[in-house]
C-alpha cells in the first residue's frame, strides 16, 4: 500500500490511517485455511484484512495457482463495519463457492456445464489475450470455455457482470450464524 510516496505493508497502513480517521485498528488477518470440494480437491486459502479508500476490504486468494487460477472472493464493507462479520461473510462466500461445482469433470474427455448456471472470472491472457475465464477454480480459454457451453447450442443465455460484494454492517453480522458447507482440515 502507498500513503504519501512511501510504500507500507497492510498493519503500518491501516495503523496511520486509522489514527488519522479516528477509527480502530483493524485485527490480525486469520490464518491459513484448506477447504476441501465436493471432487476431494483440496484448496489452501490466505486472507486479507485491509483499509480502502472506499471501506474495509476482506479477501481470500487460493494459494498455490499459477497464473490467476484458484477462487478468489472478496466483500467490502464500511469504514465502521465489523471486521469479524465482514470475515465471516468472506468465509461463507468461499465455502459456498468451493462447495459448489459448475463443472462437470468426465473422464477421458473435456468437462461440461454441470448445471444450466455457472459463477467464474476473467483474468488477463498475457500469451494470447485478451481474457481467460476461470470457473471452480480452473483457467480455462476461451475456446475450452466454448467448449464447457457446448450442450446448450441453440439455446439464449444472460450474460451479467459483478463487482466486490458490498456488505452493509447488517448483513455481515448475519453471515456468523450460518454454517460452512465444506470440510475444513487445519
Amino acid at each position: 500500500m502507498s500513503l504519501g510516496g512511501v510504500e507500507l505493508c497492510d498493519r503500518c497502513f491501516d495503523c496511520r490511517v486509522a489514527e488519522r480517521m479516528g477509527l480502530p485498528v483493524l485485527p490480525d488477518r486469520p490464518a491459513e485455511e484448506t477447504l476441501t470440494g465436493p471432487d476431494g480437491r483440496r484448496h489452501r486459502f490466505a486472507y486479507r484484512l485491509w483499509r480502502a479508500p472506499t471501506g474495509i476490504v476482506a479477501e481470500a486468494d487460493e494459494l498455490g495457482c499459477a497464473g490467476g487460477e484458484g477462487y478468489q472472493a472478496s466483500v467490502l464493507g464500511s469504514h465502521h463495519a465489523d471486521p469479524d462479520a465482514l470475515l465471516a461473510r468472506l468465509r461463507l462466500r468461499i465455502n459456498e463457492r468451493v462447495a459448489h461445482l459448475d463443472l462437470e469433470d468426465r473422464p477421458g474427455r473435456r468437462p461440461l456445464m454441470a448445471g444450466d448456471e455457472l459463477e467464474g472470472r476473467l483474468v488477463w491472457n498475457e500469451a494470447d489475450g485478451p481474457y481467460d475465464v476461470v470457473v471452480d477454480g480452473r483457467r480455462l480459454s476461451w475456446e475450452e470455455f466454448g467448449r464447457v457451453l457446448e450442450p446448450f447450442e441453440g439455446w439464449r443465455f444472460r450474460l451479467s457482470f459483478e463487482d466486490i460484494e458490498r456488505v452493509d454492517d447488517e448483513a455481515a453480522s448475519d453471515a456468523d450464524d450460518r454454517p460452512p458447507a465444506p470440510r475444513r482440515l487445519h
